[in-house]
């Protein structure tokens, strides 16, 4: 009987302690999901500050701000949360807390910019330390809050900003020039970020530059909108250069006057229409003497140039044919056109009354002959 007795004791006692372990598993378990949790929330506020930080350097582009330290995340802000940017040009959603809510420590974030190079300007960011229970330093909390943040930057390909425990790039935290000043650091529990913006080739519609985007783009500037530059930085000027250009399907022009606009392809095909009835209108109309030369003009390709050219006046009368001071009645009149390659040459012939053929107006006296000359282009 006590040998029952007993046996039932530990099977009692042997379930209790199955029961009071996985009881503690299970806690041990929520409180890291709960962990992960808190890390994960903390991280995505981390990772919208340091973009929307990003956001505010390429509106910038090489322009210096008037400001180069900023406290907080307010600034980043609409107006309607305490920033300075309309709605739709906010870089950073009211959401974000403004200290982070002090969770895990962290108060407002500290940015000091740097834009002595226009062309490559830094953000170097201080979050601060990062506590864990009782308010201590944790250096594990604060790594496990750097790496979730910099999981989040790198999937949106958000690659030029990055925080840190500690920044080895700094001599002061060197590992090999300063191992304790890196050991010390390193236990502080403390993050950092910095921002590279790399204008020259890190300037991107989206600031991620992978992202598809599906809203209009919009620009709000006093200058160009759009610039195109070809591989050594030199501002494409040229029509119809290749390089740098804009190669879309279409384009709506909205005109100043009334608000109305067109599509490129419509105003294109008008422009061609227009093209084809100026390329063939006459380019050039005068009156020359005879003996005269003209140049041709260059045509477009598949036309080329012609000339027309008619009797616009002539000497008549009864005196001595084709002499100077003479005249006599003129039976017929024509134009003989020489090609001579880059140019004509014309020379009026006149049939006189009782001559035998076609004679030319004397080169002496070429005022004898008029010619109106006609230049066009024809295919």
């Amino acid at each position: 009987m006590r040998s029952q007795q007993g046996f039932l004791l530990f099977e009692f006692l042997l379930v209790s302690v199955l029961v009071v372990s996985l009881l503690a598993s299970v806690a041990l378990i929520l409180n890291q999901q709960r962990e992960r949790d808190y890390v994960r929330i903390r991280a995505t506020w981390v990772s919208q500050y340091m973009m929307a930080t990003g956001s505010y350097m390429a509106q910038q582009g090489a322009v210096t701000p008037a400001v180069l330290v900023r406290n907080g995340t307010d600034w980043l802000k609409d107006n309607t949360c305490g920033g300075a940017f309309t709605p739709a040009n906010a870089h950073l959603s009211c959401e974000v807390p403004t200290d982070f809510n002090n969770d895990f420590g962290l108060g407002p974030p500290t940015v000091t910019f740097d834009w002595s190079n226009p062309a490559t300007p830094l953000a170097n960011v201080a979050f601060g330390v990062v506590d864990g229970p009782g308010g201590v330093p944790s250096p594990v909390r604060a790594a496990e809050l750097m790496t979730a943040t910099n999981s989040k930057l790198e999937s949106v390909g958000f690659n030029f900003a990055e925080v840190f425990n500690v920044n080895t790039n700094d001599p002061a935290f060197d590992p090999v020039i300063n191992p304790a000043a890196f050991v010390a650091r390193l236990q502080s529990g403390n993050l950092d970020g910095v921002i590279d913006a790399q204008i020259p080739s890190g300037i991107f519609v989206r600031l991620d530059g992978n992202s598809v985007m599906t809203g209009p783009l919009i620009n709000a500037n006093n200058n160009w909108a759009m610039i195109g530059r070809d591989a050594s930085g030199v501002e494409n000027a040229v029509a119809q250069s290749p390089t740098a250009s804009v190669n879309v399907n279409d384009v709506f022009v909205r005109s100043a006057e009334g608000g109305a606009g067109a599509w490129t392809s419509e105003t294109h095909e008008l422009a061609r229409e227009a093209f084809e009835l100026a390329a063939r209108a006459p380019n050039f109309i005068t009156n020359v003497r005879s003996g005269s030369t003209m140049f041709k003009p260059t045509c477009p390709l598949g036309l080329t140039p012609e000339l027309y050219a008619t009797p616009a006046g002539f000497i008549g009368g009864d005196g001595p044919p084709n002499v100077p001071g003479g005249s006599a009645f003129v039976s017929g009149v024509r134009i003989d056109v020489n090609d001579l390659g880059a140019q004509w040459s014309l020379v009026m012939e006149v049939l006189f009354d009782g001559s035998t053929g076609f004679e030319p107006i004397p080169a002496a006296n070429p005022e004898m002959g008029l010619i109106s000359a006609t230049v066009i282009c024809e295919d």
